[in-house]
């Protein structure tokens, strides 16, 4: 049979495709079609820019309307683009072109002519199709606002992944510049603490340098002043030397009791600032990271909970309750279509048998009068075709034929056959009134049984609801402990860096101490035992010496009485000159004594600056590990929560997606409000996970900032104090030197002014003592200031160790916060990989769903258009054997008529 001929609308649509040179035709008979590149459609194209369903035609009053449906390449006709999902007047010759394909497309409209108006067929076809009218126009509202359904729910999901990879694309962004910007600011606070830490040392080393020429000078001044006092006397030097080993007994005794009280003084301010900074980096770490455990369960209650476990659970329970409506619903409709699809045949087979009564009176009434008759059924057939585009026309034109036949023949027949047509028409208003109001029951009987299922499914949402609120506080409880085991796992290693970092600085600091100690002490008992050994050499030649002058005194006095005053007088001027000797020796043993000190507390300035620049750098790079190992976690939870997020929105566009295809199947309405519904929960949702993502980003990064400066602050409130102490240390000991300088002067006259007379009487005798003893105490001093230089170089070699080993320590530490970067960017690029991956398997596993459920519903169109086709079909057929079997029975009477 001709397509033409099959088509139910009288329409046939020829579609013909030019392509370099090769046309092809192709015929379809629908209303309304639609052209694209998926499977199954009547016209299927493939090309470049062809969507799946790309241009849907329709024919509106004998008309071609065009209609693109939102397609990424767009519809041209005549080089012109139409608007999306606005209808166009095609006229037949123009060129349409779909998305940059290089073909053309021609679209003709053809409309099937009525050659028998009056058959029994084309009667009982139109009757069936006024039974049928109001169920082909649901069947066609319901797949259009299917079809809408989908069109919306795939810009949905597109919206949906385009936002996704934006959030993913932007979280990506912000973690480079939050890493970049921690890069940088390390970098600044190395580089300022590597400059405060190259300021104390050239501080230090200037100081010692001053000392060191200070020494020098002192040396030699005083090599200058040995040549002169070899002529003091023996016993003023033996005064002198008494007099220098209190002096630098007691000064060496002040020295160590200043020492002692800085190094406590010292010690006791460290481990106040030690304690300090332990308790700030301890408290702004917990607050950090209880900031962070609460912005992450808030995140990931809202967005987990409440995206995933509450929609799933809704989805369910109102996939239960719908699918039960439904089935109920389908239930009254098939209970529907049955009664109509009796009543439509009753009214068939009612109305093919009073047109078959028709037709035999009217046979009956033509063999009498043939050519009346031939007459009559010209005029007849000529009045319906004038009135054929209408239902009641069949009626109207078999009244008008049996009024005409009874006017010619007799006024009997007249009567009779519009008696006839008067029955007729009555048996079938009351048919279609009795199919219509069937229909309608029907259909109120549906709707409410659709609105009680939609009050249950209601209520049981807000159960469901109330359920999933539970169950959410919950599940909040126990990413509470999760992450409480995840903090206390953190900080559990971090006190263990704290403390292998204090461990180490202890051992280094006691190491430096006990050295500095032993030299200390060593050199204390090397110079005692030296002081020792010449005060007792010295006191043993002066006896000796005294018992010599003694016997020589008594013989010269003897001898020569007159040499004495001569003598006494050569002793004056020789005393006069001891005194003045004395004096300068006076002023450089004050001067040695104030080298030394000098010396001691350079060392100790030296030891103190070492130590206070190392705890400051110990909390400075604690403080900044610590920061980092924060922000680092900040950063991935934030990382992890997006990525869930994400995750949760396109589980909750898939489920909004398969809920609104289940249920726009039967219901129209339903699937746009809980696509709508789904949309805004979305959009709430990810603009809440958004917002709370950049809150712990912000909060993060003031957090980090706080603790950078902080540590920064301390760090250098810790090295004031450390000046500051030195300062004053060095200040006090200046004064408590000046003081005993100024006591042992005043002695060292009183004692010269008591010792003149005996040292006049005895100043000649002991020259020669005098000297040797001078070059001994030479050769002691000598020796004392080589083992000095040696203590010296020794104590700067193991500073230059301690600091190597600080270095070596701090090098340690970056290594390993570098390989903690590098590890943490290496599972975040392994994450986003898998993610991606889940991406592209969750995207094609949508698409493949989406066109089998296309496939299905195409399928299932067409069985319910051939079921339909075949009912007809049957139908027909047997009107037209019960017609042909009561014809062959032997014709109709009037009565029958």
């Amino acid at each position: 049979m001709d397509l033409a001929l099959q088509s139910k609308t009288g329409k046939l649509f020829r579609v013909k495709v030019a392509d370099e040179g090769d046309v092809r035709v192709a015929f379809v008979p629908l209303e309304k079609f639609t052209i694209g590149s998926q499977p199954k459609l009547p016209v299927v194209i493939k090309g470049k820019g062809v969507d799946k369903r790309h241009l849907v035609v329709s024919c509106v009053k004998n008309q071609i309307w065009l209609t693109d449906q939102k397609s990424e390449g767009g519809t041209k006709v005549n080089g012109t683009a139409l608007q999306p999902d606005v209808p166009y007047h095609y006229c037949p010759g123009d060129k349409i072109t779909l998305g940059e394909a290089d073909f053309g497309l021609q679209i003709d409209l053809f409309v099937q002519s009525f050659d028998d108006e009056l058959s029994p067929n084309k009667m009982i076809e139109e009757a069936a199709e006024r039974a049928k009218g109001f169920e082909q126009t649901r069947i066609k509202e319901i797949q259009q606002n299917v079809t809408n359904a989908k069109l919306e729910c795939d810009a949905v999901k597109s919206s949906a992944y385009d936002k996704a990879d934006e959030i993913i694309a932007a979280a990506r962004e912000e973690s480079e510049k939050i890493l970049s910007e921690a890069e940088i600011k390390k970098q600044a606070e190395l580089k300022e603490a590597s400059e405060v830490l190259n300021s104390a040392h050239a501080q230090a080393k200037k100081v010692m340098a001053e000392a060191r020429q200070a020494l020098e000078n002192d040396q030699v001044e005083l090599e200058k002043g040995r040549a002169k006092l070899e002529e003091d006397q023996k016993k003023m030097k033996d005064a002198f030397e008494r007099l220098r080993v209190e002096i630098v007994k007691k000064a060496e005794q002040q020295a160590e009791a200043s020492a002692h009280k800085l190094l406590d003084a010292a010690k006791v301010k460290a481990d106040e600032i030690i304690r300090r900074a332990k308790e700030t980096g301890d408290t702004n770490r917990t607050r950090m990271i209880t900031q962070a455990n609460k912005d992450v369960e808030a995140i990931r209650q809202q967005a987990h909970d409440q995206g995933k476990s509450l929609l799933v659970e809704y989805e369910q329970k109102a996939s239960a309750l719908l699918e039960s409506s439904e089935r109920q619903a389908n239930e009254k409709l098939s209970q529907a279509d049955q009664k109509v699809l009796q009543l439509r045949k009753a009214a068939e087979i009612e109305a093919q048998s009073l047109i078959v009564q028709a037709r035999d009176k009217s046979s009956q009434l033509i063999s009498a009068s043939e050519e009346s008759a031939e007459k009559i059924v010209r005029n007849a057939q000529d009045r319906a075709a004038a009135v054929r585009e209408e239902a009641q026309v069949e009626s109207d034109t078999l009244v008008r034929k049996a009024q005409t036949a009874s006017l010619e023949i007799k006024s009997y027949a007249d009567e009779q056959a519009k008696a006839v047509v008067d029955e007729a028409k009555a048996a079938g208003d009351e048919i279609r009134r009795k199919a219509v109001v069937e229909a309608d029951h029907q259909l109120n009987v549906v709707k409410e049984e659709v609105q009680k299922a939609r009050a249950r499914a209601d209520e049981e949402v807000n159960g469901i609801l109330r359920a999933a609120q539970d169950k959410a506080l919950a599940r909040h409880k126990g990413g509470v402990a999760e992450a409480a085991q995840v903090v206390e796992a953190a900080k559990a290693e971090v006190e263990s860096l704290l403390t292998q970092a204090r461990e180490q600085a202890e051992q280094i600091l006691e190491q430096g101490r006990q050295r500095s100690l032993a030299l200390e002490t060593e050199g204390q008992e090397k110079g005692q035992s030296l002081f020792n050994e010449a005060r007792l050499k010295a006191e043993t030649q002066v006896d000796q010496l005294i018992k010599t002058a003694e016997g020589k005194s008594a013989e010269v006095l003897k001898a020569q009485e007159q040499k004495a005053q001569a003598i006494l007088a050569e002793a004056q001027v020789q005393a006069q000159k001891t005194v003045d000797e004395a004096r300068r020796f006076e002023a450089k043993t004050i001067q040695e004594a104030k080298v030394k000190a000098a010396e001691e507390r350079n060392k100790e300035a030296s030891r103190i600056i070492t130590e206070a620049t190392a705890q400051a750098e110990a909390i400075k790079e604690q403080a900044h590990v610590d920061a980092e190992k924060v922000k680092e976690v900040a950063h991935q939870k934030a990382l992890s929560l997006r990525a869930e997020a994400e995750d949760e929105l396109a589980t909750i566009y898939s489920e909004a997606h398969k809920r609104a295809e289940g249920v726009l199947k039967e219901r129209e309405g339903e699937g746009g409000k809980l696509i709508e519904a789904a949309r805004e929960k979305a959009n709430q949702i990810r603009a809440r996970a958004q917002e709370e993502a950049n809150q712990l980003i912000g909060q993060s990064q003031r957090l980090v900032s706080e603790v950078r400066s902080k540590a920064q602050a301390e760090a250098n409130g810790l090295l004031a104090q450390a000046k500051q102490q030195i300062e004053a240390m060095i200040k006090e000991q200046d004064e408590k030197n000046a003081r005993a300088f100024e006591d042992a002067r005043a002695n060292a006259a009183d004692f010269i002014l008591a010792q003149q007379k005996e040292l006049q009487a005895q100043s000649a005798n002991a020259q020669k003592e005098v000297e040797n003893l001078k070059k001994a105490q030479l050769a002691d001093v000598e020796r004392l200031r080589l083992e000095a230089q040696n203590a010296l170089k020794q104590s700067l070699t193991e500073r230059d160790q301690a600091r190597d080993e600080a270095k070596k320590i701090f090098v340690q530490a970056k290594e390993r916060e570098e390989e903690i970067l590098a590890k943490a960017q290496q599972e975040y690029e392994l994450r986003r990989e898998q993610m991606d991956v889940e991406l592209d398997k969750l995207r094609k596993s949508e698409q493949k769903r989406i066109d089998e459920q296309w496939e299905i519903q195409a399928k299932l169109a067409e069985n319910r258009r051939r079921h339909e086709v075949n009912l007809l079909m049957e139908n027909l057929q047997l009107g037209i054997e019960a017609t042909l079997r009561r014809v062959g029975d032997g014709g109709m009477s009037d009565q029958d008529v």
